[in-house]
């Protein structure tokens, strides 16, 4: 392996913790990322003609979209449904997902700032397949920071 080179990360569960406690733990990550709108300005330039310049406009981020197999911890469902009453001002939270390995060492630390699950989604359930009942969540946020 090259020098410098770090092995890509792998984790076995994820948590969300807020005021540092453990809310509920997931088994499945996806989404997160920014991106920034686009702005654009027509002018003349110095030459007469019509110049065209892009500028970043205002930031916005993807929600993180969590998925794990239904238990009795109802937390989350607490959380949501302060949404649900409206009441913001509880609701909306700083937080971390943070991601472990099978052994239970961190790997992944992201920090979460203004955060609110915005939405719950039901249970997936097949009788028949013998499979997990899932539930999903989905966490919109002002801000983040990968901080490990």
């Amino acid at each position: 392996m090259a020098e410098g080179t770090i092995d890509p990360l792998v984790a076995a569960y994820f948590t969300i913790e807020t005021q540092g406690k453990v809310v509920g733990a997931f088994a499945k990550l996806e989404g997160g990322g920014s991106k920034n709108k686009t702005v654009t300005y027509y002018s003349t330039g110095a030459n007469g003609q019509p110049s065209l310049t892009l500028e970043p406009g205002p930031m916005e981020y993807t929600p993180y979209t969590l998925k794990r197999g239904v238990t009795n911890d109802l937390k989350i469902n607490e959380w949501r449904r302060m949404v649900e009453q409206g009441k913001m001002g509880e609701a909306r939270v700083n937080a971390s997902i943070v991601g472990y390995k099978q052994d239970g060492t961190e790997v992944l630390r992201i920090n979460l700032f203004r955060c609110w699950p915005a939405e719950t989604k039901g249970f997936q359930f097949d009788a028949q397949s013998g499979n997990t009942l899932l539930e999903e969540m989905q966490i919109v946020y002002e801000d983040c920071q990968r901080v490990k």
